[in-house]
């Protein structure tokens, strides 16, 4: 994916530009949404000179969205629809850089979900070793710690 590929999209598909919002309206601090405006310089969210409109833009659509189950991409005004899209061309760097940390995130998520399965797999195949008697532990310590932990105690 590349900054002209977002911009493309942004600037041909309805979906893509109200998602854009939405995604970077989740970086304007509470108090900017607050106040419907960008107050603090922290190089995420909308800029100064867009931060009143595009706020108001991000509102409004999280609120259709989120609490009146409209659906993305058919919520804004044509009228909306040619303002945001003009100002969201220049976004389409964070929301790249919003789209490989999903990415990332994503197969981090992946990672993990396998080697939970594996884990799984390693304490079922232990419990039914222990269960069939052909697990000895080395002191009744160890023993009775893993019968507590099996019942969930630990």
């Amino acid at each position: 994916m590349t900054r002209e590929f977002i911009e493309n999209k942004i600037a041909t598909d309805d979906r893509w530009l109200e998602k854009g919002i939405l995604a970077i309206f989740k970086y304007q601090t509470e108090h900017e949404k607050k106040i419907v405006g960008t107050c603090e310089w922290n190089g995420v969210g909308f800029n100064g000179a867009d931060g009143s409109f595009m706020t108001s833009i991000g509102l409004y659509l999280h609120k259709a969205h989120y609490r009146y189950n409209k659906p993305i991409g058919t919520i804004l005004s044509s009228k909306q629809k040619y303002v945001a899209r003009k100002r969201m061309m220049k976004y389409s760097g964070q929301l790249l850089k919003i789209a490989e940390q999903k990415k990332q995130a994503d197969v981090m998520d992946q990672f993990y979900a396998e080697q939970l399965v594996e884990a799984k797999k390693a304490d079922q195949w232990l419990q039914d070793q222990f269960n069939s008697g052909k697990v000895k532990f080395s002191t009744p310590e160890l023993q009775a710690n893993y019968e507590r932990q099996l019942r969930g105690e630990i």
